[in-house]
């Protein structure tokens, strides 16, 4: 059974409940912007998009990279997810399938083992 349309006004409510569970990490919504309404429509002839929309909020903090603990190019420093990403065609279906998350049999983060990395280059000097 498909969820029914969210309103500006619910996923506002939404996104702000996760700014407020994770101050500073996230562009908070002051105001449904009017150029944020065509894509709220197209998410909602989504029933996908509407089914998962809350699995999908959960998932977010999931990822170190939208949490912003990864290192960026300059270019992208100070990006930190908004609604205008949150509303993109492709968002939920890449939270859902993983896209953002860390595997966990991904290789070390580089900060971690750059210390052994130096102690390695070290003995074979």
């Amino acid at each position: 059974m498909s969820t029914p349309p969210i309103t500006s006004a619910t996923i506002t409510s939404k996104w702000n409940a996760l700014c407020d569970k994770y101050p500073g990490k996230f562009r908070k919504v002051n105001k449904f912007r009017p150029g944020w309404l065509p894509m709220l429509h197209a998410r909602n002839k989504d029933d996908y998009w509407r089914d998962n929309i809350d699995e999908a909020l959960k998932r977010i903090p999931r990822s170190r990279y939208l949490m912003g603990e990864t290192p960026r190019d300059a270019k992208y420093a100070m990006w930190r997810p908004n609604m205008e990403w949150f509303l993109r065609p492709d968002t939920i279906y890449k939270l859902m399938d993983g896209d953002y998350e860390e595997s966990n049999t991904t290789a070390p983060d580089m900060v971690q083992l750059a210390p052994h990395l130096m102690a390695l280059r070290n003995n074979l000097s």
